[in-house]
């Protein structure tokens, strides 16, 4: 979870913690490793104005580790907020 890392003040545009759902309540989860992985974090680094501080903070390795993990939630999964 990325805030083993940073603290999320960081990098989160809102004044509240975020909705957070147990990986396998959602609909999708998948965990990426070999070539899908290496495709994933050069497709990332493309986007130096989004990742760059994200990356710089956590270094290329833990940056990898964060980008592995792909979780995807239909509204339906959310609790009631």
């Amino acid at each position: 979870m990325i805030s083993e890392f940073i603290d999320l003040s960081v990098v989160m545009m809102a004044d509240r913690e975020p909705i957070t759902v147990p990986a396998d309540a959602c609909s999708i989860h998948a965990v990426l490793d070999g070539e899908l992985l290496d495709m994933k974090y050069r497709a990332m680094l493309r986007q130096e104005s989004q990742v760059g501080p994200l990356l710089a903070l956590t270094g290329p390795d833990n940056f990898r580790a964060l980008l592995a993990e792909e979780t995807f939630c239909l509204p339906s999964d959310f609790p009631a907020v």
